[in-house]
């Protein structure tokens, strides 16, 4: 069984090393090693924030980070859009869990007032 939550600061060293961890994978992520943006470094130092959109949802299973999906919002052209991301480690993955997390993803975008 998966429990979930938004985010917290002591979660970032894992959520960093998941990251890499998948990085390193290569085929998934445009990068070999996590480099945060302003968005990820602002996440990382405060924790999620639904007031901004910033949004980072955390899975874990017996205590073990499983997985996050990322919700950033972005402006493009005058509106504000979702940006998500789902990753998960290998043993988790063809599980379901990816469209799982999708279906909070959307509800989460919902609540923070983003447009579908």
């Amino acid at each position: 069984m998966f429990t979930y939550h938004l985010f917290l600061p002591r979660d970032r060293e894992q959520v960093t090393d998941l990251i890499n961890h998948v990085a390193a994978e290569g085929g998934f992520l445009q990068t070999g090693r996590f480099a945060p943006t302003p968005d990820w470094e602002k996440v990382l130092d405060e924790g999620a924030d639904r007031r901004s959109g910033r949004l980072l949802l955390v899975a874990r299973r017996r205590n073990s980070l499983a997985g996050f999906c990322r919700l950033f919002p972005e402006d493009k052209n005058e509106r504000v859009v979702g940006n998500v991301g789902i990753v998960l480690l290998p043993e988790y993955r063809q599980k379901t869990r990816g469209r799982d997390w999708w279906s909070v993803s959307l509800r989460l975008l919902l609540l923070t007032g983003m447009k579908l």
